[in-house]
C-alpha cells in the first residue's frame, strides 16, 4: 500500500488498517467454504425469504459450488 511514510499518522492508521484485515480475513476464511456446502435450493429460498438484496453476492457462491470439491473429497 503507497502510503506517506512521513505522516506518523498515516503510518499508525495504515498498519492498524493491515493488522485488522489480515485478522479479518482469517477469521472469515472459512465462511465461503461453508456456504458451498449449503443446498442450493436452501440458498435461493433464504435469498428471497429473507436477503433479496444479497441476490449478486450468493449467486457468486452458487456458481463457485460446480467448481469446489466438497469436504469429503
Amino acid at each position: 500500500m503507497a502510503v506517506d511514510r512521513f505522516n506518523d499518522n498515516v503510518v499508525q492508521n495504515v498498519t492498524l488498517f493491515e493488522d485488522v484485515s489480515t485478522l479479518w480475513a482469517g477469521n472469515l476464511s472459512f465462511f465461503d467454504t461453508e456456504l458451498v456446502e449449503l443446498d442450493e435450493q436452501f440458498i435461493k429460498e433464504f435469498v428471497k425469504n429473507y436477503r433479496p438484496d444479497l441476490e449478486y453476492y450468493f449467486e457468486k457462491i452458487v456458481q463457485e459450488k460446480k467448481h469446489t470439491l466438497s469436504k469429503r473429497s
